[in-house]
């Protein structure tokens, strides 16, 4: 969390996806909501994009599910 927040690294990277991959699998559901609602949707569709072309399949659907979820329950549809 502390890199993906860090103002020169964070920006660099996988640091943001991987910790929300890891509150995906690991955290309670109002933790990672939080940290999802702070996250832009082209970022979204980006880190979603970067795990499934890693082949790592099974994040990236949790990853999605995540975000459309977020999307879903404040009614935004931009990028949806």
């Amino acid at each position: 969390k502390l890199c993906s927040e860090h103002p020169e690294i964070g920006t660099k990277g996988s640091f943001k996806q991987t910790y929300l991959v890891c509150l995906c699998t690991s955290s309670p559901n109002e933790k990672l909501i939080e940290e999802i609602s702070e996250v832009d949707c082209k970022d979204a569709l980006e880190m979603i994009c970067n795990l499934e072309s890693e082949g790592d399949e099974k994040s990236a659907l949790v990853l999605c599910t995540a975000f459309l979820s977020r999307q879903l329950q404040q009614g935004d549809m931009y990028c949806a």
